[in-house]
């Protein structure tokens, strides 16, 4: 036998002790289970551009001609979180009244109700706005999507979804069909089933998003028009306005969850948001002036408290904070002006602490510092529900910062945006009127006036008109500029006060009397804002 010295002799030994724990490894594996090991994909980074912005989508006049549509296209205007400046502004198409981002953060995505078409841009690049067409006579409504592939639209008319490719943004063939007027949309997180809230036939759809096939319908009754999903995919809720409650999916079986007993917001409930910080829905009741906060970490739901936010008011839409120790209540409250006798609207936003579940404050304190009256005349569209029991388009509409520093609250019918400062809720500075953001003079027709006299009364002047280009009619709060006028004192830009036949006031107490007058008015339609979406 030959032995073995130096270093074959180790080079054996370690051959042998790897042989000998090769075979360990085998017989201590041979009564296990396969054990896969599960590695995270992170998923693509959002567009940074996107993630500390709020985006505010608007009609840009609307203007009650025979067909009920608007004349203007609507825009969307980019506000920095961090500076509180309109830094943007996209051109979209007519009736703008929800908008969606897909997971990435690359592109936002506008749906326009009232031309049948969807418009999309790049956070970084606003001006080059690319349009989806949809079929004649979809009146789109709603758009979601939590894939970065697909974005999905809800056809209110045709009763069925829409599927664009972000790629491409090409409407994919052929359409899926649900149940009858579809409302609203929601996506598992993981991306796995879409689920169509189909108001007319009271039911949900299910839609696998693989195949775009479609489940049998899930029957809720009633008027269901919102829903949502928890963060861990296994449960959708939708909510139905009639009666107020709130019905539980199980999104593996397609089928509703037995509650017990009952979790109702009341009849009149519309719109509700999920806080997946705490696991928790909150739901306004434009109808009771409540808010109904509803635990949804268990297997059923279970309402936690109802509170009562403001005296009077209509509380319309909610947003919370990502860091979830508060929840933001945007309401409206229809008034008379005590100065005119007017129709006028305030609004307002009640915050909520979520730990004690209490209102902690009210945004602004006074809410006649927000007062606006309406223009009855010329109707703007604000606060009409076109879709029944929908809370779309937003009267009010609110909004948190990605980095809960701050809120936006949009008002349709004052035309502008404010914002709050979340470290002592209180407006930003200079903003009790609220912060204005003009649209892109591009994204509309101006309305041109020839000007021929001017009256002064006190601190305002009256000027008589003529219309030369067809525009939005002249409406309380339009901004107007007036030029070539004899008497110096009646140029100006001044804000419409009042409206007469033929005859627009403004305060001006620089105005001097004569009807020898003979100028130019460009009057610029203020924005409704229809809603209000945050950047990822």
């Amino acid at each position: 036998m030959r032995l073995l010295t130096g270093e074959s002799a180790r080079r054996s030994l370690c051959l042998r002790a790897a042989g000998i724990t090769f075979l360990a490894v085998i017989c201590i594996s041979c009564g296990d289970q396969f054990r896969p090991i599960a590695i995270p994909i992170t998923p693509p980074l959002p567009d940074p551009q996107a993630v500390h912005a709020i985006f505010v989508v608007s009609d840009n006049g609307f203007a009650p001609v025979s067909s009920g549509r608007s004349v203007n296209p609507g825009g969307t205007s980019r506000l920095d979180v961090s500076g509180d400046t309109n830094i943007a502004v996209s051109q979209v198409g007519l009736g703008p009244i929800h908008a969606a981002i897909p997971a990435n953060g690359s592109r936002i995505y506008v749906v326009n109700a009232l031309e049948d078409t969807v418009s999309s841009f790049s956070p970084s690049n606003p001006t080059v706005v690319t349009t989806t067409s949809l079929p004649a006579g979809s009146i789109p409504m709603f758009l979601e999507s939590k894939e970065t592939a697909t974005m999905y639209v809800a056809n209110f008319n045709t009763d069925s979804v829409g599927a664009i490719v972000t790629a491409t943004n090409v409407l994919a063939s052929p359409l899926i069909p649900v149940g009858t007027h579809p409302v609203a949309l929601v996506e598992t997180p993981d991306g796995k089933k879409l689920y169509s809230v189909n108001q007319g036939s009271g039911d949900v759809t299910p839609i696998n998003t693989l195949n775009r096939s479609t489940g049998a319908p899930i029957s809720i009754g009633g008027t269901p028009v919102w829903a949502v999903a928890r963060s861990d995919s296994a449960r959708v809720y939708v909510l139905e306005s009639s009666s107020g409650e709130l019905s539980t999916v199980n999104t593996l079986s397609d089928s509703l969850v037995p509650t017990a007993p009952t979790v109702s917001a009341g009849a009149g409930a519309n719109f509700m948001v999920y806080d997946r910080a705490l696991n928790r829905i909150y739901i306004a009741n434009p109808s009771s002036a409540n808010v109904t906060v509803v635990d949804v970490s268990g297997d059923a739901p279970r309402a936690l408290s109802e509170i009562p936010v403001c005296s009077g008011c209509h509380p319309v839409s909610i947003a919370v904070l990502p860091d979830g120790t508060r929840a933001y209540v945007g309401s409206y409250i229809l008034v008379t002006d005590p100065a005119n006798g007017l129709p006028a609207i305030e609004w307002q936003v009640a915050v909520i602490n979520a730990q004690s579940l209490s209102l902690r404050s009210t945004v602004p304190a006074d809410p006649r510092e927000t007062l606006f009256d309406i223009d009855t005349v010329n109707p703007t569209g604000c606060g009409s529900t076109p879709f029944g029991s929908s809370p779309l388009p937003f009267r009010v509409s609110v909004a948190a910062a990605g980095d809960s520093s701050k809120v936006f609250v949009s008002s349709c019918d004052a035309g502008s945006t404010a914002v709050i400062q979340t470290s002592d809720d209180t407006l930003v500075s200079g903003q009790s009127q609220m912060l204005l953001l003009s649209a892109q003079p591009a994204s509309f027709n101006p309305t041109s006036l020839t000007v021929t006299d001017a009256t002064l009364n006190g601190t305002s002047t009256t000027y008589s008109y003529t219309q030369t280009i067809p525009g939005p009619p002249l409406r309380v709060g339009m901004r107007i500029s007036i030029t070539g006028m004899q008497d110096a004192g009646n140029d100006g830009s001044f804000l419409v006060t009042a409206i007469g036949s033929g005859s627009f006031t403004v305060t001006n107490a620089a105005g001097v009397s004569n009807s020898g007058q003979s100028g130019t008015g460009i009057a610029v339609p203020f924005q409704n804002p229809a809603f209000t979406l945050a950047g990822p």
